[in-house]
């Protein structure tokens, strides 16, 4: 939420003026009795409420006799509002208007700030002088308590009810308690169970046949469930059995209701029959007028032709009336006849020069946008094909070399393996030669000279065997290499032949979806023009062609007309020109015969005026008769008759049917599962056998109790045991009850408690780590700890790590870190309540560096929440841009 604007119309100094602030950080700067306290103190009680009499210096009330009280604008992330507060009582009546100027209460205005509230507002959202010294008194309970009154609206009373909870369940129970009513309870039940152990013991058939009863109540309890809800089957069976026909002639008649058509209401009949009693009357007047003209014809001894035009003179008039509308159309056919005839002569032309027969569409610019690009991609795609396969061949032709070469050098790589079997058999020649006598030594040294030209020649060949071998391996390698440039081509060449098979199909479903199978490329991309002109061209001829058949059906049904006068004035259709030309001539004629007959005759002329009057009627009645026909999807009156006898006998059946779907009531959905009576019928009569076997088993059950309740009754004639067992129920019934009123009252209290104290951790270690990392910015990283314990909050200094309870540090740095708890608990809770910080000169006992730090900090967090900061200190002003300031005088 930010405050906009303040306008006051009379509080303490202040009468008649408007504030308006910025929305990130608002300077008011004004010496002491400026009136900034003042003006605090309205915006707070605008939005909170006046002080009442009972403080009576903080009312602020005016001197001047001006209206107490004024308006704050404010906005929220959804619109603006002004809240509007005057004297009154409990703090001042409070509207809030919104922009469409809808107004609201206090209780509006109390959901709108909520979840903050006054206390709350003055705890986090304002700084004093005198708040600041509260840090001294600041626990973990305090921060805490802020905290839940955020994190759950209304945990004040939450807390009050838990310890209430708490306190009336300790006056039932105490786990050490002797007096306390559950306490007591417990230990006289402990010593009834005591004996009735003692008399269990001498009863052990007893509770043998005590365990037997349960078991056999348990059974009877199930069948007797049992037997209820098949008895509930049975009946339903048996309704829907003797239901069955009512069912089908409900199906029957629900047919028949969705079918039937729209009625006719007794106001509808009575109208209608209105009608056709004043059209009788009308020609019934009419018949009377024309015979009286006929007996004034006749005297005048007029021609038959224009007998039959006095006749239906009234009826020559109305079609006339229509006379330059015809003349009109006729002239328009001409028109659109020589437009047509041009229109298809271009359109002729320009089909010829295409070489198409059938206009197509032309393409969209998107469509005609894709086809230019696919046709330049398809051109490169193709050159690129035809470079990477001459590439491809050449490569193949440079493998061929390659692998031949391969070839040759492994026929040239020389064989090693005769020469270590010759070499030893030199040796053994030579140590043979050794072991004879004489001159046979001379073999020896043959052996010898044959052993050292067989290593030199086995050396010689092992190295040239070495450097063949070697050559072989770098060609080898050569055709290694290039076998896989070879496979990244033949990849490549297989990519671009699907790119351009994508082309393709892209190209060819265009053409497909504009029937451009025909055409060609060049003509699909370069005489789009001439499409359009084409497809616009054959849009106009049909357009005529419509317009000239819609105008000749105008005429003809306008010449049709006059087919009543056909042995008169005998017309042909086939040249409409002339047949009106001669329509008119003929009325003209006769018009004028008239009106010489009427000159001559003027009772003539009275009865004809008379005759066309009433034809005006008779056709009046007959239209309404035909719209009211029309209206009611009739085609004559006979339909009209038969319509109504239907509508007779579809209100006897809906009424028919409503009463049976009364009667069948949710039978109707029981009988969607079954197609026939024999159905119903076989279910029936297995619900009735289940029915009796349950009957039979729940009455050998009853007789068996009664059996067992004899004789548990002969083991404790007595009574002792039975009076042992009713006081311990009885004594466990009120452990009972009061052991619920415990629970209930303890587990309410731990559950309130635990619900907030949830809502507070989830919240306080982000609190914490926001207000220390604050609290080192204010003390130039001075302090790099804060802990809080229970009732303790300790500092720790951060070069030599000394630990400061907060009574130990001086008043200064004890108000930073009282500022720094208050902005990181407000940051904390935005997500909730987001409000402006209100600072009335907070930074008294602030050195400058001090105020610089704190400065500075609140100009980062004015970008999250509006700072509305009050101060006398002149010093600050260096620290804010111009728009930022409002200067007070002390004469406002």
């Amino acid at each position: 939420m930010r405050i906009e604007q303040a306008t006051i119309f009379g509080f303490g100094k202040w009468h008649d003026r408007t504030f308006d602030f910025q929305a990130n950080i608002q300077l008011i700067y004004g010496l002491n009795e400026a009136g900034k306290s003042t003006l605090s103190s309205f915006i707070t009680g605008v939005l909170f409420g006046f002080a009442t009499k009972k403080q009576p210096y903080q009312q602020y009330l005016p001197k001047a006799g001006h209206s107490y009280g004024g308006t704050v604008t404010i906005a929220t992330s959804k619109q603006h509002f002004v809240i509007k507060r005057v004297g009154g009582k409990a703090g001042g009546v409070v509207t809030v208007t919104d922009e469409d100027g809808k107004v609201y209460g206090e209780q509006f205005l109390a959901q709108l700030l909520a979840p903050i509230t006054p206390q709350l507002f003055q705890a986090v959202f304002h700084f004093d002088e005198r708040s600041l010294n509260q840090i001294f008194h600041l626990s973990k309970a305090d921060l805490n308590q802020h905290l839940l009154a955020v994190g759950a609206v209304g945990s004040d009373k939450w807390l009050q009810q838990a310890a209430t909870y708490q306190r009336e369940a300790a006056k039932l129970y105490r786990q050490k308690g002797r007096i306390w009513p559950l306490n007591v309870a417990l230990k006289q039940l402990t010593e009834l169970q005591r004996k009735v152990n003692q008399a269990r013991g001498a009863f052990p058939k007893y509770m043998q046949l005590v365990q037997e009863k349960q078991e056999k109540e348990q059974q009877l309890a199930k069948l007797t469930t049992d037997e209820a809800q098949l008895s509930q089957e049975k009946g339903r069976f048996e309704r829907l059995v003797k239901s069955w026909p009512d069912y089908q002639t409900y199906l029957q008649l629900k047919q028949v209701s969705a079918n039937h058509s729209t009625w006719l209401t007794d106001q509808d009949l009575t109208q209608y029959s209105e009608y056709k009693h004043q059209l009788a009357l009308t020609t019934t007047d009419l018949q009377q007028v024309s015979q009286k003209i006929a007996e004034r014809t006749k005297s005048q001894a007029l021609t038959p032709v224009f007998q039959f035009y006095i006749a239906n003179n009234e009826r020559f008039g109305q079609l006339l009336t229509q006379k330059d509308q015809i003349e009109q159309l006729l002239v328009g056919q001409e028109l659109l006849t020589n437009n047509q005839q041009a229109t298809q002569l271009e359109q002729q032309e320009l089909e010829a020069e295409l070489g198409i027969q059938i206009a197509v569409e032309p393409l969209s610019k998107a469509d005609l946008a894709v086809a230019q690009n696919n046709f330049a991609e398809q051109t490169t795609l193709k050159q690129q094909l035809i470079e990477q396969e001459q590439l491809r061949q050449q490569m193949i032709e440079h493998n061929d070399q390659l692998e031949q070469e391969v070839s040759k050098l492994e026929q040239r790589t020389p064989e090693t393996n005769r020469w270590p079997a010759t070499l030893g058999i030199s040796l053994v020649v030579t140590i043979i030669g050794l072991l004879l006598p004489g001159g046979f030594k001379l073999i020896s040294l043959f052996g010898f000279a044959a052993s050292g030209w067989f290593i030199y020649q086995q050396q010689t060949q092992r190295n040239t065997a070495s450097k063949a071998n070697t050559e072989w391996q770098q060609t080898l390698a050569r055709l290694d290499a290039q076998k896989e440039q070879l496979q990244a081509i033949t990849t490549k060449l297989t990519q671009l032949r699907q790119r351009q098979a994508g082309l393709q199909q892209i190209w060819d479903n265009l053409k497909a979806r504009y029937h451009y199978q025909t055409l060609t490329t060049n003509l699909i991309l370069n005489r789009q023009h001439d499409l359009s002109r084409l497809q616009q061209l054959q849009l106009t001829t049909h357009k005529i062609t419509e317009q000239l058949t819609q105008q000749q059906q105008q005429i003809s049904a306008w010449l049709d007309k006059f087919s009543f006068a056909q042995e008169w004035l005998p017309i042909n259709k086939k040249e409409p020109k002339k047949a009106v030309r001669q329509i008119i001539d003929f009325y003209q004629e006769m018009q004028r015969k008239a009106s010489e007959l009427g000159n001559r005759d003027q009772q003539y002329t009275y009865y004809q005026e008379q005759a066309t009057r009433l034809q005006r009627q008779i056709k009046d009645w007959q239209e309404k008769q035909s719209d009211f026909l029309t209206q009611h999807h009739l085609v004559s009156d006979h339909e009209l008759q038969k319509s109504v006898e239907r509508q007779q006998l579809q209100s006897e059946q809906q009424q028919q049917f409503n009463y049976l779907a009364n009667q069948l009531g949710d039978l109707v959905a029981d009988f969607k599962d079954y197609s026939t009576q024999n159905q119903l019928e076989t279910a029936l009569v297995s619900v009735s056998d289940q029915e009796k076997r349950l009957q039979q088993q729940l009455m050998v059950l009853q007789q068996q109790l009664v059996k067992l309740q004899a004789t548990m009754q002969q083991l404790v004639s007595d009574g002792t045991y039975q009076d042992l067992l009713q006081q311990v129920a009885q004594q466990e019934a009120q452990i009972s009850e009061l052991t619920q009123q415990w629970l209930a009252k303890r587990l309410a209290s731990e559950w309130i408690t635990a619900t907030l104290t949830a809502a507070s951790t989830q919240r306080f270690p982000q609190l914490l780590r926001l207000a220390t990392r604050y609290f080192a910015i204010l003390t130039n990283d001075r302090y790099d700890k804060i802990s809080v314990a229970p009732d303790l909050i300790t500092v720790r200094e951060s070069k030599q790590a000394t630990i400061f309870a907060v009574g130990e540090l001086s008043q200064g740095t004890a108000e930073q870190l009282y500022v720094a708890f208050k902005l990181a608990f407000a940051q904390e809770i935005s997500d909730v309540a987001k409000m402006p910080f209100i600072i009335d000169d907070g930074f008294i006992n602030f050195d400058p560096p001090r105020r610089q730090a704190i400065l500075k900090l609140l100009k980062q967090i004015s970008q999250h929440n509006q700072i509305i900061y009050f101060t006398a200190n002149e010093a600050d002003l260096n620290s804010f841009a111009p728009e930022e300031i409002i200067q007070l005088k002390r004469k406002g």
